[in-house]
């Protein structure tokens, strides 16, 4: 981990006499090193943003060197507050990508409504083999988009016995469908 200061810029003129406190400020960060290595490496943080988060934590503490009372809990306070913001901001990022590209996946084109006539007079069609309570089972199930529970409800019947008599119909729907699209 590079450090901001060496011993020698903080002794040279460069610096104002009150930034003496620098090479005390070196020795803390060389004592440090293994647990804010554990910090970055505990937020996934990458090398170049650790240069820049702990050049800024060290920046924060010269300027408030008078006003720390305990340098090592808060430089290391001051890296994991910085190292969980940018953790945080990749986070999000990361979220808002994949909701735009959900988003974009769920937003599908609609069926052109020829193609919605022909596919509703198809189920029409085959829906004619089913017994009653079981087109109104369908019904409920995927024209009101009620849950197998819901229609359990509505039709006072156990919501086992819905979901099994969904699967045989669906089944049953399915080989018509197969068996009327092969070629004559």
């Amino acid at each position: 981990m590079p450090l901001m200061l060496s011993s020698e810029e903080v002794r040279g003129d460069r610096y104002p006499p009150e930034a003496a406190c620098g090479t005390e400020l070196l020795g803390l960060v060389e004592r440090l090193q293994p647990s804010l290595r554990r910090a970055f490496y505990r937020f996934r943080v990458s090398v170049e943003d650790s240069e820049d988060i702990t050049q800024n934590a060290l920046v924060a503490a010269l300027t408030r060197w008078e006003e720390i009372e305990d340098p090592e809990g808060w430089l290391i306070g001051t890296i994991c507050t910085m190292c969980r913001t940018v953790h945080r901001g990749k986070f999000w990022r990361v979220v808002q990508r994949v909701d735009r590209v959900q988003l974009e996946r769920l937003a599908t084109a609609r069926p052109a409504p020829q193609l919605r006539r022909q596919m509703l007079a198809d189920v029409e069609r085959l829906s004619r083999v089913l017994s009653a309570r079981e087109r109104e089972v369908l019904f409920l199930r995927f024209q009101l988009g009620m849950g197998p529970l819901e229609v359990a409800q509505v039709l006072d019947e156990d919501a086992l016995w819905v979901r099994q008599l969904l699967h045989r119909v669906l089944r049953r729907l399915r080989k018509l469908m197969a068996a009327d699209q092969r070629p004559c």
